[in-house]
């Protein structure tokens, strides 16, 4: 008989409700010794977690309790002066130069500016990564100056760690792979420096799961999306367990099993509705509506879409709007809504590009392309495409996406752009984004 996970002991110890099936699981505990003693050895982990002896303070008169003291008063002093210092820019565009140029000026170079950056960086990676990214681009670049006579090693190693964690993020978020891995690389070497795995570790290991599923590599990613979910809840964040969960719904989805992803994005949706967080049935909400989109089960798929679309817009998540909109255009043009769907699949193409998400920017052109087509509107396609292809050159994205572009485009002038043909283009391009030395190849019997 097959042992239980240590995910599923792990959900099963900390509520029951959590396992996938309690009876189940229950069943075999009474039967299996060895399963037994890891779910009593996760116990007595929590218990030792939640007994206020273990994260005692030390007591006044001990050797590092006015150390400990200090550098308790030190942040509390730099976190007020960060804010004093930070209070004068804002997050107009105009003054991201200003932000920049902080790791020039020894007056910001404070362990309270490091955290306020990365605080803020973290809050603006889905509604605006490009400013993200100056934002991180500046801690990463205060914590590296940052003395290490002034600072614990510990606090020094944990907040580099948290600046390259967000840089990470925000390069994930504009598709700038390679250098998000490099950035986790950072991140992880200086989280070896601390005694315990704590949060950033978590997150790494996650925003690794994410990288490697970008690649096509599923299955790696799934293995890490499972450590992220197990070290979550050893940490007892639920948060980061349900992104974990999601991303396991994604995954799914990338191997073709919908229903399945399904499955996840529903279980994550109700966490959601349980805590009352927007961002989460937002999320899930868009990601269950593209689902639905793919399955032809329209009415569901609108349902979906526009409670996320209202979510993202009442939340102020610009990126994911455009998504969601592009998204609704699809769905509308299946609805038969032809010209309403192709103004709101241009509209939210122009959103993607001016937010900097040139790979979505790129797939939305490929689906515009595919209605274009459908409809007799063939000549349109060239110019849309060589609009793509500009933003890609300017953008310093010269790859080989922009030869699945091209041939995209000779399709269009042979009036050969078949459903088969968008989507080989499409998944290329979504590839090649992630793995820059593919060369693209024409599908299979290529009309072209």
């Amino acid at each position: 008989m097959a042992h239980v996970s240590e995910e599923q002991l792990i959900r099963y110890s900390l509520d029951r409700v959590l396992a996938d099936d309690a009876e189940a699981i229950e069943q075999h505990l009474g039967e299996c010794a060895e399963c037994r003693e890891v779910l009593e050895s996760i116990r007595l982990f929590d218990d030792a977690l939640r007994d206020p002896e273990s994260w005692a303070p030390a007591a006044p008169e001990s050797p590092g309790f006015e150390d400990l003291r200090r550098l308790a008063e030190n942040v509390a002093a730099e976190d007020a002066g960060a804010r004093k210092l930070l209070a004068e820019f804002d997050d107009a565009p105009a003054a991201r130069l200003a932000w920049a140029d902080l790791p020039s000026n020894p007056e910001y170079h404070t362990g309270g500016v490091v955290r306020a950056l990365c605080k803020r960086a973290n809050g603006m990676c889905e509604r605006d990564p490009r400013y993200a990214l100056v934002l991180a681009d500046a801690a990463v670049g205060i914590a590296a100056v940052l003395p290490d006579a002034a600072y614990p090693a510990a606090a020094l190693h944990e907040w580099r760690g948290e600046a390259w964690k967000e840089q990470a993020n925000a390069l994930h978020q504009l598709g700038r792979f390679e250098e998000a891995w490099v950035a986790l690389d950072h991140a992880e070497a200086e989280y070896r420096g601390l005694k315990h795995e704590g949060i950033g570790h978590v997150a790494v290991t996650y925003i690794r799961a994410v990288l490697l599923y970008e690649q096509e590599r599923f299955d790696g990613a799934a293995e890490l999306a499972e450590r992220s979910a197990i070290s979550a809840l050893h940490l007892g964040s639920m948060d980061r367990f349900m992104r974990a969960q999601h991303m396991h719904g994604v995954i799914l989805h990338g191997k073709g099993d919908v229903r399945g992803a399904i499955d996840r994005f529903r279980t994550v949706l109700q966490y959601g509705k349980t805590h009352n967080s927007k961002i989460w049935i937002a999320r899930e909400s868009l990601a269950l509506g593209n689902c639905h989109l793919l399955l032809g089960a329209l009415p569901e798929a609108r349902d979906y879409l526009l409670g996320a679309l209202r979510l993202f817009k009442e939340l102020g998540l610009g990126a994911y709007v455009a998504r969601t909109e592009f998204a609704l255009a699809r769905l509308l043009f299946d609805e038969g809504a032809q010209n309403d769907a192709i103004l709101r699949g241009r509209k939210s193409i122009a959103d993607l590009t001016t937010f900097g998400i040139f790979t979505d920017a790129a797939i939305a052109s490929v689906y515009l392309a595919e209605m274009l087509s459908a409809v007799g509107r063939t000549r349109e396609i060239r110019k849309l495409l060589n609009g793509v292809v500009q933003t890609f050159v300017k953008a310093g994205k010269v790859s080989s996406a922009l030869m699945a572009l091209a041939y995209l485009r000779d399709a269009a002038k042979a009036d050969r752009v078949t459903h088969e043909v968008a989507e080989h283009v499409r998944r290329f391009i979504g590839r090649a984004e992630h793995q820059p030395e593919l060369l693209f190849e024409p599908p299979p019997d290529s009309p072209v």
